[in-house]
């Protein structure tokens, strides 16, 4: 939200975001068609764009659509803190990182 509405407009420029995270299980992902309920930008759909592996969805036809919450917090955060130097590494790993693995990797100059 910082990033997309305000700083766009020179608003909180110099706010910063942090994001902890104790629990990767509860991302906050809800079907891809609340996007346009959240008053955000359509350039910022891929910052919370997510799509579930094919053995998640439902049926042949779901396209496993949605949009992850969490995924957005950690591609805008300027700073990510974990609840502890082990769960910081864990969340990097495909075994820890319920799908966030390679996202949060990329920002590990960010992530404590």
């Amino acid at each position: 939200l910082l990033a997309a509405k305000y700083r766009p407009y020179g608003v909180y420029r110099d706010a910063r975001s942090v994001l902890v995270i104790h629990n990767l299980a509860h991302q906050g992902v809800e079907p891809a068609s609340t996007y346009p309920d959240l008053g955000l930008p359509p350039e910022w759909y891929g910052a919370l764009e997510w799509v579930f592996p094919e053995w998640a969805r439902r049926h042949a036809l779901d396209k496993g659509e949605a949009v992850n919450f969490l995924k957005g917090a950690v591609v805008t955060a300027d700073r990510i803190v974990t609840v502890s130097q082990g769960y910081s590494w864990e969340v990097t790993t495909a075994e820890g990182g319920q799908g966030l693995n390679e996202l949060l990797s990329s920002r590990k100059s960010v992530l404590n």
